[in-house]
């Protein structure tokens, strides 16, 4: 049977990564493929410019990394970076 909870806490593993730092996180199997799908939890940082530590988010940007971690098949790492923008002064980081 598949247990969905376990396979994400496997991924977390093979990563790196902390339960608490990851918002959502899954597993596209795709022929000889696997994409693991993360989004991290939102960790907004200050405005470079200003120093505003309260940023909205603008979007999101898809960032495709290769990854060797798995050595039968290819894997991808399919990260959704945050993009913000400082309501004080505009600027987009």
């Amino acid at each position: 049977m598949f247990d969905e909870n376990k396979e994400k806490q496997f991924i977390l593993q093979l990563f790196n990564l902390e339960y608490s730092d990851v918002q959502d996180v899954s597993c596209i199997r795709a022929g000889n493929t696997v994409i693991i799908d993360i989004t991290l939890a939102s960790d907004p940082v200050p405005c470079p410019v200003c120093g505003c530590d309260q940023p909205h988010i603008k979007n999101y940007v898809t960032k495709n990394i290769t990854h060797s971690v798995l050595s039968d098949r290819r894997c991808t790492l399919r990260s959704h970076a945050r993009r913000y923008v400082c309501p004080v002064c505009g600027k987009t980081y």
